[in-house]
């Protein structure tokens, strides 16, 4: 290789180390933004806060149900049990309902023992039992209150059963239109989505309508055998609210022995959180033993111990404490433990929603939504749901694909009438780490229908009819002896909160949107009126063959947005064409509306029609579309100022300008074809002067790069250094040198004949008379510039130098006799009595010997001295 050779290497190496180095930054930066992108994705919210009325019964017959006033021990417990950032209410009742405290954020233990105290000596026995004023004080209290969006949630306890004057309680008009107020307000709370939890523990509790009273609101019912079980059911309901798994329940009686027991940590447990109930007030003493180091090392502790109860919160899990913890309990008297443990990762059911009815033959959709802690962002899940259904010993195990935020699934068996319990799990690999419980009453029940589907969105001020219906074995249902339908409601839940409740009407009015009364329809017209994300369900409530139910579709998530505007320009003011002609209207289009819109463009004058007048647009697109126009044929010659209307098909939608207005020359056919051609020549003679432009540029770099490629190294250069072999005159002894760089030939010819004027260079002395020949071998196809850029490529074949004789001379090298060779520097040889060396100017060029050094021609002939 020569030295230029290597130059150009280098420099195309270090142009690619260059590309590889630009390609990693933007490599790195991409990866950086997708990082980001990662992380903010990776963000979760903090723990889901509760915002709770707690209703506490205190009529005159808690004075022999509870005489041990362990309601207000297990009230206490469940102020305890709150966390900082829920908000909590307490209403008293009797035949009279009382604000104890009004509904406010729980921000530190101070407050929770101000919220003690207001209750404490408030839970004295007396009056009736008025379930109505109780629950609408409940109502009040997130009606009136600044709650910000935590889950509400209302929790009754009772020891009785609706009966607000003791004295009328005999007279059945009374109490049937007191009951169908207490229903009417139940039906409130479920259209507002506040679940009410009762909780019953008497013997004089009516246990269908502390049933009903929850399931219509989507609450569950805890019906106790004494007071005693009022904390535990407290604890559980709580647990149950925050997706907590229960892990220990026990009772000890610690006259006879310690009790013991133990729970297992893991790294997907946040925290622990246990319940010691000693309601005789006896001493209590608990230890701790975890799986490794001591209790002393461990500051995740946190205690709260009353008179007649103790809560022990464990949380700050290290790996160390991982395993099995062991815990014993001291004490005098007999205790009740009870413990749950809230886990890193929760399942939220949000299909298939548990502690509702559900239609006989309709699939239940499992939806749930998995909220990982934060620790664990990226864990990979999978989630399935154990089946039991009613008369069957083996559960159905149903595996949930995963959709976006959600996972969901379909089970389509719906065919027994009955409870089907069914259990979330969440597993990593195989391993179980978060479960939850819940049930669906399936009963035989009408199957609610309606005609309003999600779509991508609406537009605030959006009208249509929205209509639903009853049907029963694919048939639909009309109000008769065996059906009652006391309402039916599409809920529209906006994420901020705000709720739109629009009921139905099968009365046959037109301003219902009702075509026939008692058909079977029920209709009414919505207008949506504000913008925001919406949740959309169905509800239906009466009686169907001697059962009540309580319906609740869930149709899906959209977005109500403002309307839009499409914004227009016109590109050019001017245009020309001959009659029968046509000619393009260039427009710009921003469509600023979230949907796709149809623009229609109409034209002010009758010169004419639009090939097509609609233009179609894509959510926020921006693009520029033709108008093409057909001029009629008798248009008249002349100018005109022609008006173009725009109008969307959703007419909600603003077009800005409605009107644009354009120049428009009819000319004569002969005009228009001059006009026509004339920038066609313009157009082309630019295309040619840019082709010719390319070429010489083309042709110009060429001649650089063979210059600087090519030109360079196929001139012979380097030094020959030569003397006779066995001479006696010390003349031709004597090395002597041949300069051959700056020679400016490719070919440079070297003679030991005298007579030869057109060599280069003559050498005396010998007795031979033919030709040395020293030539440069390459690709002479192509002109030079062609050259250059094949060089530049890589195309061009590799340069060599060869030294040959003329007539009968030879070379000798290396014991071998040729008549030609490649030469290399270093290379030594013997022709024409003398000896040469051949040395490069730059002690690089023409290195690396081939294995074909040179044609053997004399192989066979001639013999080797040696």
């Amino acid at each position: 290789m020569t030295k230029n050779i290597l130059m150009e290497g280098y420099f195309l190496v270090k142009l690619k180390n260059a590309l590889i180095s630009l390609l990693i930054i933007v490599l790195f930066f991409t990866g950086l933004s997708l990082k980001t992108e990662i992380l903010k994705a990776q963000e979760l919210t903090g723990p889901e806060s509760l915002s709770i009325v707690l209703i506490i019964d205190v009529s005159g017959s808690m004075e022999y149900t509870d005489p041990m006033w362990l309601r207000e021990m297990s009230s206490q417990i469940f102020i305890d049990l709150l966390l900082p950032g829920d908000y909590l209410s307490i209403i008293i009742f009797d035949h009279e309902a009382q604000e104890v405290y009004p509904l406010k954020k729980i921000e530190n233990p101070k407050q929770r023992e101000e919220i003690k105290e207001a209750l404490s000596g408030r839970l004295a026995p007396r009056g009736s039992t008025d379930f109505l004023e109780a629950l609408e004080m409940a109502n009040a209290q997130f009606k009136e209150n600044d709650w910000q969006g935590a889950r509400p949630v209302v929790v009754m306890l009772t020891d009785g059963e609706p009966n607000p004057d003791s004295s009328r309680g005999d007279d059945e008009e009374f109490m049937e239109a007191y009951m169908e107020s207490l229903w009417k307000e139940v039906t409130g709370f479920a259209l507002e989505r506040y679940p009410i939890y009762t909780v019953g523990f008497s013997e004089e509790i009516d246990p269908q309508v502390m049933r009903k009273i929850s399931m219509e609101t989507k609450g569950e019912d805890y019906v106790l055998s004494d007071p005693g079980e009022i904390a535990p059911a407290f604890f559980a309901l709580l647990s149950s609210l925050r997706n907590r798994q229960n892990i220990v329940d026990y009772t000890f009686n610690l006259q006879e022995e310690p009790g013991r027991f133990s729970f297992t940590v893991d790294q997907n447990t946040q925290q622990i959180n246990l319940l010691v109930v000693n309601p005789l007030e006896g001493e209590c003493e608990v230890t701790f033993h975890p799986p490794a180091g001591s209790m002393e090392d461990f500051q995740g502790l946190q205690t709260t111990r009353e008179d007649r109860y103790m809560l022990l919160n464990l949380q700050q899990f290290q790996e160390l404490h991982w395993g099995t913890w062991e815990v014993s309990i001291s004490g005098s008297e007999q205790i009740r433990v009870m413990g749950d443990l809230d886990p890193n990762v929760k399942a939220w059911t949000q299909g298939a929603v548990g502690l509702t009815q559900h239609p006989l033959n309709e699939p239940l959709n499992f939806r749930v939504r998995v909220e990982r802690g934060q620790d664990l962002p990226q864990l990979p899940v999978r989630v399935e749901v154990v089946l039991k259904r009613p008369g069957q010993l083996m559960p159905l195990t149903l595996l949930l694909q995963e959709e976006g935020d959600f996972f969901t699934g379909v089970f389509d068996q719906v065919d027994r009438a009955g409870e089907y319990e069914y259990e979330t799990r969440v597993l990593v690999g195989d391993e179980l780490i978060s479960t939850t419980t819940s049930r669906v009453s399936v009963q035989n029940l009408p199957v609610l229908t309606t005609d309003f589907w999600i779509e991508e969105g609406y537009h605030v001020g959006e009208e249509m009819v929205v209509t639903a219906s009853l049907l029963m074995g694919g048939h639909r249902l009309q109000e008769g002896n065996e059906l009652r339908v006391d309402h039916i409601w599409l809920v529209l839940d906006y994420e901020d909160g705000e709720k739109i409740t629009l009921p139905l009407f099968d009365s046959g009015q037109k301003e219902h949107g009702d075509i026939k009364v008692a058909d079977g329809f029920w209709s009414n017209r919505l207008s949506f009126s504000r913008e925001g994300a919406v949740q959309a369900s169905l509800l239906a409530s009466g009686r169907y063959r001697g059962s009540d139910f309580m319906l609740d579709k869930k149709l899906g998530s959209f977005y109500v947005y403002h309307p839009g505007t499409i914004i227009i320009e016109l590109k050019e003011d001017n245009h020309w064409a001959s009659p029968g002609g046509r000619f393009s209207i260039p427009l710009l289009i921003k469509n600023n509306s979230p949907f796709k819109e149809t623009l229609l463009v109409v034209s002010g004058q009758d010169m004419g029609s639009f090939s097509d007048p609609r233009i179609k647009l894509e959510p926020g697109e921006v693009k520029e579309a033709a108008l093409t126009y057909n001029l009629k044929d008798d248009a008249a010659l002349g100018d005109y100022n022609l008006m173009l209307d725009f109008q969307v098909v959703d007419s909600l939608m603003e077009v800005q300008p409605s009107q644009l207005s354009f120049g428009l020359e009819v000319t004569t056919v002969p005009e228009a074809l001059i006009r026509r051609i004339i920038p066609l020549a313009y157009g082309s003679g630019a295309v040619v002067l840019t082709i010719l432009a390319v070429l010489l540029l083309f042709f110009l770099v060429g001649l650089i790069l063979y210059w600087l490629l090519v030109y360079r190294r196929i001139r012979v250069g380097g030094s020959l250094i030569y003397y006779r072999n066995d001479a006696a005159d010390e003349l031709f002894s004597t090395p002597r040198k041949i300069r051959l760089k700056g020679r400016t030939r490719e070919r440079v010819v070297i003679t030991f004949n005298s007579e030869n004027q057109d060599a280069d260079f003559y050498i005396e002395g010998s007795t031979f008379n033919y030709d040395l020949i020293i030539e440069i071998l390459r690709d002479k196809r192509g002109p030079a510039f062609i050259q250059g850029w094949k060089c530049l490529l890589g195309r061009y074949k590799h340069l060599l130098m060869v030294i040959r004789c003329t007539g009968s001379g030879v070379i000798e090298f290396e014991d071998l006799m040729v008549t030609q060779k490649n030469l290399y520097h270093g290379d030594s040889f013997t022709s024409g009595d003398y000896s040469f060396q051949y040395v490069n100017a730059y002690g690089r060029r023409f290195t690396g010997k081939g294995t074909e050094s040179g044609v053997n021609i004399l192989e066979g002939k001639m013999i080797n001295p040696d």
